[in-house]
């Protein structure tokens, strides 16, 4: 379903390849070992789409910063039946609201992109909205667990529901590591 949606919709540079089945994650950086950089997503037996949606831009159509519209999170992980929206973290500072503020405009931004696709995919290719009809999961990958001041207990932390862009779910993950899509919610 997603290859009759999405053949040949999107420019080169925004969809990504698969490598047997894997979703390969990546963030290039100077930096040696102390940033997240690159990762894998086990996708296998689903098919899937990626795309790379901090490369998506949309800065001319706004007037000045706005309210966040012009941030996007680094990928859209697709499947047939779920959006998965991506954001790559080093570490997060849960009790900081301008880190979590930050990555819910991301999600909130690329939630728009989405929703352009869909009109697109509707008014000029004439067929059904894809992300309309399909469920959304926000995930953020950090390398190191996020960190907070106030609250120990990890499980507030993460928000197992990750259906909307202030209830994401926190992934922990290494470079080079192997998170398995059923992990993503």
């Amino acid at each position: 379903m997603i290859n009759e949606y999405f053949i040949d919709l999107f420019e080169n540079d925004l969809s990504l390849n698969s490598t047997d089945k894997y979703a390969i994650l990546e963030e290039k950086s100077n930096k040696k070992n102390d940033e997240l950089q690159k990762f894998k997503i086990d996708c296998k037996p689903i098919d899937f789409k990626m795309i790379k949606s901090d490369k998506i831009i949309v800065n001319n159509l706004f007037k000045g910063k706005g309210k966040g519209q012009k941030k996007h999170c680094d990928y859209l992980l697709i499947t047939n039946s779920k959006v998965f929206f991506i954001e790559l973290k080093t570490s997060l500072v849960v009790d900081n609201t301008d880190d979590i503020d930050s990555v819910i405009k991301q999600f909130k931004g690329t939630l728009c992109i989405t929703d352009y696709i869909d009109s697109v995919l509707f008014h000029f290719y004439e067929k059904n909205k894809f992300f309309e009809n399909v469920k959304k999961r926000y995930i953020v990958f950090c390398k190191n667990l996020p960190i907070s001041k106030i609250t120990t207990n990890l499980k507030e932390l993460r928000d197992e529901s990750n259906d909307k862009p202030n209830k994401y779910k926190i992934i922990e993950v290494d470079n080079d590591g192997v998170v398995a899509i059923e992990e993503l919610g």
